[in-house]
């Protein structure tokens, strides 16, 4: 870390996720173009840091959605086939 940021150097990172103790999760990883840029070239990642958080979220918003409709379709599935071991499906 001491060979690519300075101590008291203001950062652009992205909060990963948050633990029942208070702790946060940090990344620069996310945020990176091209794997490595932040090695290579932080400037350009803090630059693109906005951009970069906003697909990354898009991304996991997609696949969670997905995920979503697939355990959906596997619940309808077994009900329509009869599997009396599907969970119910949950009604609004």
């Amino acid at each position: 870390v001491k060979d690519v940021m300075d101590v008291g150097q203001k950062l652009k990172v992205m909060i990963m996720s948050r633990d029942q103790n208070g702790r946060v999760s940090l990344s620069t990883k996310r945020l990176e173009p091209t794997a490595g840029d932040m090695l290579r070239n932080p400037t350009t990642v803090f630059e693109r840091a906005e951009e970069m958080a906003a697909r990354f979220k898009e991304q996991a918003r997609a696949a969670e959605e997905a995920t979503r409709a697939l355990s959906s379709d596997n619940v309808e599935d077994a009900v329509q086939a009869g599997d009396d071991s599907a969970p119910a499906a949950a009604s609004a």
